[in-house]
């Protein structure tokens, strides 16, 4: 009893943390004015068609996990670009598969692209931690419940674990490139080429035609964004040091609570 209550008052703290820390990206002055999700015709049937074929391949439970996923995993993104005075970041479609976050401007400086990148897996770690408590909870009195939830927690855990991996274009590819800005600002371009070059190794290493394909369409955009993060500020070194620490936090979170599907799959 005592240790459940003290996962209670664990996953209470967790929740209330991430929501001050971003509540002004939520609730701020001004934001209620702004819409958050812009949606465009073409791109609504692309989106609406990748939820049902989620839903056909994985099935109702671990399709719709997966979907309920990626949108919090891009609320993070949103929610923290306006908490950084970005109040016209929106969902340019339905939020899925990396649903077209954008801002009108670039943030001037690295440490808050940094900030962006790390909160869509930081903000998850909230849902994550009280969706597995709640499975817990609700083991016994309500089996079906409990495992949906359950199967959620591990689905959204591994799913942003993976996006915090080093390969081109991941979102963890993106936070080292501006972890490494400030001690070796020279090799930007180089280690940028070298996670794309291994995001394509693994690819192939898995035999997977999807994530071939993603490897190659990242490249697209790598010398465009190698361009970009020249022109902003770089973190200070000791402040570099602390996005590491955290971007290694949120990693060892996700892996911990995906553990379970990980060893399966391995």
């Amino acid at each position: 009893m005592g240790e459940r209550m003290l996962e209670i008052v664990a996953a209470s703290l967790i929740c209330l943390s991430t929501f001050g820390l971003l509540r002004d990206g939520m609730v701020g002055p001004g934001l209620r004015a702004r819409r958050l999700i812009a949606i465009e015709g073409d791109r609504l049937i692309l989106a609406l068609l990748c939820v049902a074929l989620a839903v056909l391949i994985f099935g109702p439970l671990a399709g719709g996990s997966m979907v309920l996923a990626v949108a919090l995993h891009e609320f993070g993104h949103i929610v923290a670009y306006r908490t950084a005075g970005h109040s016209d970041a929106r969902f340019r479609l339905l939020p899925l598969l990396g649903g077209g976050l954008q801002s009108d401007r670039l943030p001037a400086e690295q440490d808050v692209s940094f900030f962006v990148l790390l909160m869509g897996a930081g903000l998850s770690i909230a849902p994550v931690v009280l969706t597995r408590l709640m499975a817990d909870l609700l083991h016994d009195p309500a089996p079906e419940l409990s495992y949906a939830l359950y199967l959620f927690s591990v689905i959204a855990a591994a799913m942003n674990f993976f996006s915090l991996l080093p390969f081109w274009p991941l979102d963890g590819a993106k936070c080292l490139r501006h972890l490494a800005a400030p001690f070796w600002p020279g090799s930007v371009r180089q280690l940028s080429i070298a996670m794309a070059a291994a995001a394509f190794v693994a690819a192939l290493a898995m035999q997977s035609v999807v994530l071939v394909l993603v490897a190659l369409i990242g490249l697209q955009g790598l010398s465009q964004a190698t361009e970009q993060i020249a022109t902003q500020a770089p973190m200070a070194r000791r402040r570099a040091a602390l996005a590491g620490a955290a971007y290694l936090a949120v990693g060892a979170a996700h892996l911990s609570a995906a553990w379970p599907l990980i060893h399966s799959i391995l």
